[in-house]
Order: structure tokens, then sequence, then C-alpha cells
């Protein structure tokens, strides 16, 4: 089942939540620590204001909360919006990234993956290892998962891959799937999307996304052969590239 894009956002958005959002001149900016772009940038639904009094004030909010200016363009926001925006305040595209989607169906593989809390100790330190993330993004992922844990889990193969599903308003989503480079190319990721196939269709999700970056051409086809189509992509606008990594 198709589900619209702007659904699909409130999901991701309500899935991985922020710890802060505001409004600002019709963009919404959201921050979190620093996990993440997506969680630490601006955008918006349509038009928003592009006037240097709005730069200053969206790069003022993040900046206070250790952010550089980063404004992510999905297909909701106005053209013209986008197009202003990159030329009055100087910002420059980066990282595509793809959205796929298809509908969850209960697999009988990923049986050997296990189903965590979000929040367990073991868990998310192997995730944010996996991820190549700091120890320092422990914190902000621990507030993560405790607003969200009732619709969340961790899939996990010890010592050799992790993932996170959650469910928003009746469509799940898969994030920061990863898997020890030994045992990359060996049925290990299949099983892990398997064992999020199940959970998500127990939960009686219309559909599962996930999003992975353009370049990114072994985890493209591994979501072609499992039967997930391309929904919308999304990307950056920012000064220069900084320390954040990762859709």
């Amino acid at each position: 089942m198709t589900v619209p894009i702007e659904r699909m956002e409130r999901a991701g958005y309500g899935a991985w939540s922020p710890d802060e959002q505001t409004e600002i001149g019709g963009w919404t900016v959201r921050s979190s620590g620093g996990v993440t772009r997506r969680l630490n940038s601006a955008t918006a639904n349509g038009r928003a204001d592009t006037s240097i009094d709005t730069k200053l004030a969206v790069a003022g909010w993040l900046g206070e909360r250790g952010a550089p200016l980063v404004v992510r363009v999905t297909p909701l926001i106005d053209r013209p919006t986008v197009e202003r925006c990159a030329s009055v305040w100087g910002l420059s595209p980066l990282d595509e990234t793809i959205v796929l989607a298809r509908k969850p169906v209960r697999s009988i593989g990923g049986r050997e993956v296990l189903i965590v809390d979000a929040d367990d100790e073991g868990f998310a330190h192997e995730l944010m290892d996996l991820n190549s993330r700091s120890e320092s993004d422990l914190e902000p992922w621990s507030r993560l998962a405790n607003r969200i844990s009732p619709n969340a889990a961790g899939l996990w193969i010890p010592g050799r891959a992790a993932a996170f599903v959650a469910i928003h308003e009746g469509v799940a989503s898969l994030f920061s799937l990863a898997v020890i480079e030994s045992n990359r190319r060996s049925g290990v990721a299949t099983k892990v999307m398997n064992a999020a196939f199940t959970w998500a269709s127990a939960r009686n999700a219309e559909t599962l996304f996930l999003q992975v970056l353009g370049t990114n051409a072994a985890a493209l086809a591994l979501y072609d052969r499992l039967g997930f189509d391309e929904m919308y992509r999304y990307h950056y606008l920012q000064p220069s590239v900084d320390g954040f990594d990762g859709p």
C-alpha cells in the first residue's frame, strides 16, 4: 500500500523523535543532541521565509544546541523556497537520501535475531559502535529510546548486526541497520530485515520504510532484492561538510 509522503515524514519523526522542536518563519527546526542531521536541522511543508533575519534565527537556535545550520529538503518544500534558501543563505546541497518502502509480511527467516527493548544497554552500545558513533551519542539515544520504547524495538544479532525499528500511526520505520564488516554479504542483513518485516506485520503496519544514502550501492541492491520501491528522495543544504553522518 502506498502511503503519502507527508504521512511517512510524520511517522519518521514520530518514530525517531527530537529532544526539542520549534517553529521559525515557517521552518520546523529540531534538535536532538547532535544525533543525525535529520534531527538537527530545519525543514518545511510548503513555503518558508528565506530572509537573512530568519536564517540568523534558525542558525542561532541550532547553534545554541551545538548544531550547525542545516536545512533538510524533501518534496514537501516549495521549490522556490528551496532555491532562495540555497542562494540567499549561501548553502550547498549534500547527501541525497532515498526513502524506500514495502508492505511488511511475516517471515520464517530472521529467527536468530533478538528482539530487545530499544533502551537495552548492550544493544545500544553495539548499535552505536556498528554505526561508528561515539560514546557521547549514547545519552541522546537513551532519551530517544525512553520516549518511544513502547512502540519500538532493537533488532540484534550480538556481535554481528543491529538495527532499530519503530511504528507510528500504522507506519513502521527501520533505522541504523549495520552489519559488522566481516559478516557483510553473508545474509545477515536479510535476517535482520526479515525480523523487521515480522515485527511490523504483527503490529498491523501498512508499510515499512527505510532511508539509505544514494551512494550506498550495496544497500540499494539488497533492498531491491527484498522488494522495496523508491518513494521519494531528500537531501541537505548546508555551508560545508560537518560532523554529522548518516540520514
